[in-house]
């Protein structure tokens, strides 16, 4: 028998990514990802799919985090990222038989973006080094970071210290290990060219770009790490570097301008001679975001896609368009022009591969709404079509019963707002309904097309749960998502109220049973609500941006933020941090009021909540409760430890529950 979508059904997730299409493009290695309750961790396995359809098959098992394969090109080996050593390392799997082997032996530290050598002898990947010290050791060491550079931590990675990513090379099978670039910069995303003689990668940090962390290059090295030229001298960013068929030109993803600008330029697929010339932008006025912001609690986005491939004998780039509540494939010629739709519908793209030779297709894990995530066969020929090969995620589905969330559009004076409602399973018109209003981080990411588990349990409690892209959000170009820049709290909160309007005249809402909720840019706006409306019967801030002058100082990025304040640092105005900080309005919250925050947040640091907590209990005007969760980055409601990921959604239930 059916039943509703539960708070446990986390640990029921699977969730497929990273498809790698074959070189001869018969099959396709992806991962299976899990999560392991009894361990409080993930697991995530390699599995097989034929492109003309069949019985996937799982390749690796155990209690291992298996990811990114890669294919060899003759096709007869998958290198992958495994931590089944006591260290992150690069494994590889003969598929004629036998067991995966270690390639590497690093004593610690992150490794990603693996990518073979044209002659199948060598892989790059980039890789963090950390020092492997015992317990013992650590014991009898002072424990402290000395910093010397403004930019040195990021959210989800942690503290930079003295070392920086590199690039490696590794010989197959032998495993002989050789680090291509210097220790003074960031070294990411390795590509071979088609002679497997050079390898361009992203370099940001070092001298010039220490202080900018938005700001990269894209160089280039022979193979055995000589020869360094910057192939992109300008200022700009750049991203996903990839080769021409011939070697001669490097494409990228991303702009040319200064720092802090990111919000102002469009991120376009761009080209260049690898023997010296301007960069030349092939899709100018494709005003979307070539990274996947739609945003979800049980698949994975936040990736830039783009590929090269040869489609009857014309070279094209694939590439990420991220809108309307979607993240579509578009394709552009290598010399420009000629933009054509590869992939439109209610789609979000989680993982693309783009396989050699001249079949224009391409292997991609796509996420909808009613599930999360399949593998598909992408035919790149503009006629849109895409078929399914997996099937897996139908036993998650199966026991559930659970509604599709309804889009709608809302005008808001001349602004066109992308909104949805998501009802109880059992809706009836004839009941008033609570209703949660809901606001996404960023801003400038979007709700959309995605299965979202926290949006699902709390309808499966009887609460009608309401959500929209106000301005600030991705996804409707760069003037709609820059327009609140230097102005939070205004035209975003005005486009927030028109939802909350609109859904209190619904005849199924009880008005006067309003609450609402959201995380990092969410919680921002769900405290600057409560501290500007009494509307709200309960409210949830979680990981808040609630103090700007604690974020500049002490946020990873927060220092890049002076765009949204004309330019200028807190102590050149200091009204501007204050008036747009929800923090310095908390004398007028008299919403109950629930924070939740990660001790280790690098995005949002726990200061901001702290703050707010404070205040909150000095004025006792209405209840409020803090939950710190320990060891945790600001991402906690995407990739936590699953035992926390469930208590934080029993807090939120319970708060609801309480006062709502």
């Amino acid at each position: 028998m059916a039943r509703h979508v539960r708070i446990d059904d986390l640990f029921r997730f699977i969730l497929p990514g990273s498809p790698a299409l074959s070189p001869d493009g018969e099959r396709i290695a992806f991962c299976v990802k899990r999560v392991n309750k009894k361990e409080n961790r993930y697991e995530s396995h390699l599995w097989l799919v034929p492109t003309k359809g069949g019985r996937p098959r799982q390749l690796t098992r155990g209690l291992v985090l298996d990811t990114s394969p890669a294919w060899s090109p003759n096709g007869k080996t998958l290198a992958f990222l495994s931590d089944r050593s006591e260290a992150p390392q690069v494994w590889t799997l003969s598929l004629e038989g036998g067991e995966p082997r270690r390639l590497t032996s690093f004593g610690g530290g992150p490794i990603a973006e693996l990518s073979w050598s044209p002659i199948g002898r060598e892989v790059v990947f980039q890789h963090f080094p950390v020092p492997k010290i015992s317990e013992d050791e650590r014991k009898r060491r002072a424990t402290f970071k000395h910093i010397t550079r403004l930019w040195h931590k990021e959210d989800g990675f942690g503290w930079y210290a003295d070392e920086w990513w590199g690039v490696f090379r590794a010989s197959v099978p032998a495993g002989r290990t050789k680090r291509l670039t210097a220790r003074d910069h960031h070294a990411t995303s390795p590509r071979w060219n088609p002679n497997g003689q050079r390898i361009a990668y992203v370099s940001s940090g070092g001298d010039q770009l220490a202080n900018t962390p938005d700001l990269s290059t894209i160089c280039m090295v022979n193979r055995g790490g000589t020869g360094l030229r910057n192939i992109t001298p300008t200022s700009g960013q750049r991203d996903a570097p990839r080769w021409s068929a011939n070697g001669k030109y490097l494409y990228w993803i991303g702009y040319e301008g200064k720092t802090g600008e990111w919000l102002d330029h469009e991120h376009s697929v761009w080209r260049t001679r690898v023997s010296g010339g301007s960069p030349v932008a092939l899709n100018p006025g494709h005003d979307r975001w070539a990274m996947n912001m739609v945003g979800s609690d049980a698949t994975s986005s936040m990736a830039t896609m783009m590929e090269v491939y040869q489609d009857t004998g014309e070279e094209r780039v694939v590439f990420g368009s991220d809108e309307d509540g979607s993240y579509r494939l578009y394709s552009v010629a290598g010399d420009g022009g000629d933009i054509r739709p590869e992939l439109e519908g209610n789609v979000s793209v989680l993982g693309l591969s783009v396989g050699s030779g001249e079949r224009p297709a391409a292997a991609a894990v796509i996420g909808t709404p009613r599930d999360t995530g399949e593998v598909y066969r992408v035919p790149l020929d503009g006629t849109g079509g895409f078929a399914p090969l997996t099937n897996l995620t139908k036993p998650f589905f199966a026991p559930l019963r659970w509604r599709e969330p309804e889009e709608f559009r809302l005008k808001n004076g001349k602004i066109d707002l992308q909104c949805w409602v998501l009802k109880p399973p059992r809706f009836s018109r004839s009941r008033k309904y609570p209703c949660l209003i809901e606001v996404h981080g960023g801003p400038m990411t979007q709700y959309g097309d995605a299965w979202f588990h926290e949006m699902q349990v709390l309808a499966a409690q009887g609460w009608v749960v309401a959500y929209c892209n106000p301005r600030g959000s991705s996804g409707r170009g760069k003037k709609f998502c820059n327009v609140i820049e230097g102005d939070w709290g205004n035209r975003d909160w005005s486009d927030v109220q028109a939802l909350t309007n609109h859904m209190v005249r619904r005849r199924y809402v009880d008005s006067k049973r309003m609450g609402m909720l959201g995380g990092s840019y969410g919680g921002y706006m769900t405290t600057w609500a409560v501290a500007h409306t009494n509307r709200f019967r309960a409210a949830v801030t979680q990981r808040q941006a609630g103090d700007f002058w604690v974020h500049w100082g002490s946020s990873d990025y927060g220092h890049m933020r002076t765009g949204f304040f004309g330019g200028k640092h807190p102590w050149q105005a200091p009204a501007a941090y204050h008036q747009q900080s929800p923090n310095f309005h908390v004398k007028n919250i008299k919403t109950p009021l629930l924070i939740i925050h990660s001790e280790g947040d690098l995005r949002c640091p726990i200061a901001e909540s702290e703050a707010l907590f404070t205040a909150m209990k000095v004025l006792d005007q209405a209840p409020c409760e803090m939950v710190r969760f320990e060891g945790e980055f600001h991402g906690l409601s995407r990739g936590g430890k699953p035992l926390n990921r469930e208590e934080r959604l029993e807090r939120i239930v319970d708060w609801f529950e309480r006062y709502l």
